[in-house]
């Protein structure tokens, strides 16, 4: 509810936005409540296209760093059935109603920040908790948070 009240104050300008390609860059797409939020009010402001590009890999994993995304099933990569990045690419992109979505990932975003890659957490993307000194014990979001 805290982004989706966030989200109501992204008030995109008619006259710069309609019929134009927007492209939307963002640090991470974890649930895609505010993805879904930004792209909607684009489309309502008449973008013709919108491309969102997101600088971290695809967050598949909970985190355990500290990050509030306990559960597997909060995210938006989330789907019972084994998927390729492809196909998850696809199902996110469908789900936030972009047009293209497209993620870095970490070689690229180590690079790019200049700092080696293995002094980064990439725990949520890559499922490898060894950094953190844990074996993680995947739950649902009712067994996290009591609901």
């Amino acid at each position: 509810s805290d982004r989706i009240e966030i989200n109501r104050w992204i008030i995109p300008i008619r006259e710069i936005i309609e019929d134009k390609h927007v492209v939307v860059i963002d640090d991470s797409l974890v649930r895609g409540t505010s993805s879904k939020a930004i792209i909607q009010a684009l489309r309502r402001a008449g973008a013709k296209k919108i491309s969102m590009v997101i600088t971290y890999p695809p967050i598949k994993f909970p985190c355990y760093a500290g990050i509030d995304f306990p559960s597997q099933e909060e995210l938006a990569t989330f789907s019972n059935k084994v998927m390729t990045d492809e196909e998850m690419t696809e199902m996110v992109r469908k789900d936030i109603g972009a047009d293209f979505l497209g993620y870095n990932d970490a070689e690229n975003l180590a690079a790019a920040v200049g700092i080696p890659k293995d002094s980064m957490c990439f725990t949520c993307s890559s499922g490898n908790y060894d950094s953190l000194g844990i074996t993680p014990e995947f739950k649902t979001r009712i067994e996290m948070k009591g609901e």
